[in-house]
C-alpha cells in the first residue's frame, strides 16, 4: 500500500510557478536626476520600460511601450504633462493610468490633473512616501493625491493684534 501510495504521488505533476508579472512603468521628467532617483525608488516591485523627457516622446513611447502607469511631470519641454495625460485619455487602446509628479505643492493644481484624467498627484519632496500608494491606489481605481498645503487667503481681514481695551 505504501508503495501505490508514492507511485500516485509520483505520477502527480508538479504545477509550475508563473513568475509574477510586474507592473509596467514609462517614466516623463525633463530632469535625469529625477528620472535616476525614480528609477531607484520603483526598480524593486516595476518594471521601468521607459524614459523620456518631453510631453511629445512621452505621447509617441505610450503608444509604443503600453505601459500600465506612466509616471509624469507637470512641466516639460514639447508639452505639457497635463496636456499630454488628457490626449493619452482619449486614446480607447492605452489603457494606462497617469500619475503626476510635480514640485508643485498646490491643491487646484491637483484638481486640474484629477481633471484631465490622472490618477494621482504627488509633490515630488514626498516622492520617496507617497509615489507607490499612489500607483497601487490608482491601478485600484482610486485617485491619490499627496498632502497639499492649505491656501491661505491673504484677502481676508486680519484679526486686531490684541483684544485688550487700552
Amino acid at each position: 500500500m505504501e508503495q501505490q501510495t508514492k507511485r500516485r504521488l509520483n505520477s502527480v505533476p508538479m504545477l509550475e510557478k508563473k513568475p509574477a508579472t510586474r507592473t509596467k512603468i514609462l517614466l516623463a521628467d525633463d530632469s535625469p536626476a529625477v528620472l535616476a532617483g525614480i528609477k531607484r525608488l520603483l526598480d524593486p516591485e516595476f518594471e521601468i520600460v521607459g524614459s523620456v523627457a518631453d510631453g511629445l516622446a512621452l505621447l509617441a513611447a505610450a503608444k509604443t511601450l503600453r505601459p500600465d502607469v506612466m509616471i509624469v511631470d507637470v512641466m516639460m519641454p514639447g508639452l505639457s504633462g497635463l496636456e499630454a495625460v488628457r490626449r493619452l485619455k482619449k486614446l480607447p487602446r492605452l489603457g494606462a493610468i497617469a500619475i503626476i509628479l510635480t514640485v508643485f505643492d498646490d491643491p487646484s493644481l491637483a484638481a486640474e490633473a484629477r481633471a484631465a484624467g490622472a490618477m494621482g498627484y504627488v509633490v515630488k519632496s514626498a516622492a520617496d512616501r507617497d509615489l507607490v500608494n499612489a500607483i497601487h491606489a490608482g491601478l485600484a481605481g482610486r485617485f491619490y493625491s499627496s498632502p497639499t498645503r492649505k491656501r491661505v487667503d491673504r484677502s481676508a481681514p486680519r484679526p486686531a493684534k490684541s483684544l485688550h481695551r487700552r
